[in-house]
């Protein structure tokens, strides 16, 4: 005898199935290698979620070692931090795009550790600048890697939150 799984629609033999009192044929809906799964995925949400209540109860805790770290990494990795904190902004203006992929927002990366490189190298501070201000006055850019360049610091910031030649 044969019957339908209705989780993955294909037939398969009544001992595929777990037994199930209260189901006709007295089998489960689902074939077992489809109840295994979704068992399997329900188990690793939850344990996910479990980890991450038990890490925020650890943070909270231990809050001067979580904030000594942070300052040790903030230091040891500038081209991330300000990064993550440009990328912060964008989404709080709503001009990070959700399309990103994955190319484009390492290229968005690399963008802040050439700025970092070309500090070290030249002895001269170097910012990450958007072309078109992310806040302007007339047009709003947007934080995506056609958009972003090195620029050294004082001209950034005579540039101020305009755009070139205005």
């Amino acid at each position: 005898m044969e019957k339908r799984c209705s989780k993955c629609d294909t037939v398969k033999s009544f001992d595929s199935f777990h037994k199930h009192k209260g189901k006709p044929h007295g089998l489960a809906r689902w074939c077992k290698e489809c109840a295994i799964r979704n068992a399997k995925e329900c188990y690793d949400r939850r344990d996910a979620e479990d980890r991450l209540k038990v890490k925020r109860t650890w943070q909270d805790s231990n809050r001067d070692r979580v904030n000594a770290y942070s300052r040790r990494w903030r230091k040891s990795n500038p081209d991330k931090h300000a990064a993550a904190q440009a990328k912060r902004r964008a989404y709080k203006l709503q001009a990070a795009p959700p399309w990103l992929n994955g190319p484009q927002k390492a290229h968005i990366l690399r963008t802040y550790e050439l700025a970092k490189l070309m500090t070290e190298v030249t002895g001269q501070e170097y910012h990450v600048d958007h072309i078109l201000p992310l806040k302007g006055e007339n047009v709003c850019g947007l934080h995506v890697p056609w958009n972003l360049q090195v620029l050294r610091g004082d001209l950034n910031r005579k540039k101020s939150n305009s755009m070139e030649g205005n």
